[in-house]
């Protein structure tokens, strides 16, 4: 055995002579690009620089063929490949479902007690407690994403459909088993490749090479880092079904749909749902107007005020209209007056002075008169 060892580490040092001659170009020290290849030469071809160039598949035909035992391959090619463990179906299960309840409380605290029971919980929740404007009642409602085992996920959905009305359901399967098979065998790869660092890394003699091997070995962490985080966030998606839930409170469950068989029924159908919709309206309607009575009654008392205060301002306005009208009239009779006063005044002084006029005339006649007679002579 000891014969062994030293015949293979003869063989090491002897490649790591070579790598000094055939790599003296290479990025990373030739001693280690030698040693690392001499240790990988059996590796399959998923060494680490294979993951940089990668193409979709990573080169895993074969490694696939050989872990489901579908392959060809046996013998040192079956002994270097990573076997996958779990080759049984991922599935990632997805349900919306929108539910109908007259008891909303009640038919909440039964959900979340039933989560309890089995083991999931709630991711989120988002409710409205309801509200009344008016006529109009805005029911309770709530929408719920909710986590449970995959395999008791159909005794929740028939507690759900025994507590309510279903009025739509939907399920969605994602079959990832070829990505998680993958995700695996990249997984394994990156171990082995980790492994061999390692051991790599336990034999390195120089600070060149220590810090070579620590770096690749930072890398293949974490990638290996990221390849569990998925993995854990697909266990998690497959061993948890989702259930995006959906609840509407009413006052009576929406019958489903069936088509009428004969014209006569349909007849009667649309007949009762008019009758239904018009005696339903009239309730709403009385509703509304009871709880808009004392709306009511304040606007009749604004209408009221408002009408007394414009009535107010055209009695005013009338007013002040009907006392210019007065004053105006007061004044033109007036004005009236006064011309009629001046016409008469005028009219008397000109009739004085006409019959000044004819007295001058008349008593210059006679002063004639008086003159000729008292002069008879100077007639003849």
């Amino acid at each position: 055995m000891k014969k062994f060892r030293k015949t293979v580490i003869s063989l090491i040092c002897a490649a790591i002579v070579l790598s000094f001659t055939a790599c003296g170009s290479s990025g990373y020290s030739p001693s280690y690009n030698k040693a690392y290849d001499s240790a990988s030469s059996a590796a399959p071809a998923y060494a680490y620089g294979d993951y940089e160039s990668y193409d979709g598949d990573y080169g895993y035909a074969e490694e696939f063929a050989v872990a489901d035992g579908s392959g060809s391959n046996s013998g040192s090619s079956s002994s270097s490949t990573p076997k996958v463990n779990d080759t049984s179906r991922k599935l990632i299960k997805t349900y919306n479902m929108t539910v109908e309840t007259e008891d909303f409380n009640g038919f909440t605290d039964a959900i979340t007690k039933k989560v309890t029971e089995l083991d999931g919980y709630i991711e989120n929740m988002d409710t409205s407690n309801g509200s009344v404007y008016s006529s109009y009642y805005q029911a309770k409602r709530s929408s719920m994403t909710i986590r449970i085992p995959a395999d008791r996920a159909d005794d929740f959905i028939n507690m759900i459909g025994e507590k309510g009305n279903i009025t739509y359901q939907s399920l969605n399967v994602n079959d990832i088993t070829l990505q998680y098979v993958d995700i695996e065998s990249r997984k394994s790869a990156y171990e082995t490749e980790e492994k061999r660092v390692l051991e790599l890394l336990d034999r390195a003699e120089t600070l060149e090479e220590i810090l070579i091997l620590e770096d690749k070995l930072s890398e293949i962490r974490y990638q290996l880092e990221s390849i569990e985080s998925q993995l854990r966030t697909f266990d998690n998606k497959i061993d948890y079904s989702t259930i995006y839930l959906d609840i509407n409170e009413v006052k009576v469950y929406t019958e489903p749909v069936v088509e009428p068989e004969t014209y006569g029924e349909r007849l009667a159908n649309a007949f009762t749902r008019n009758v239904k919709s018009v005696f339903e309206g009239l309730k709403d309607f009385l509703v509304g107007f009871v709880g808009a009575i004392p709306s009511l009654v304040i606007l009749a008392i604004v209408v009221l005020i408002i009408v007394l205060i414009v009535r107010g301002i055209i009695k005013s306005t009338d007013k002040r209209a009907k006392r210019k009208a007065e004053k105006r009239m007061k004044e033109w009779q007036e004005q009236q007056l006064k011309l009629k006063a001046q016409a008469e005044a005028e009219a008397k002084a000109q009739a004085e002075a006409q019959a000044k006029a004819i007295k001058a005339e008349e008593k210059a006649g006679e002063n004639a008169e008086v003159k000729e007679e008292s002069n008879p002579d100077n007639g003849q």
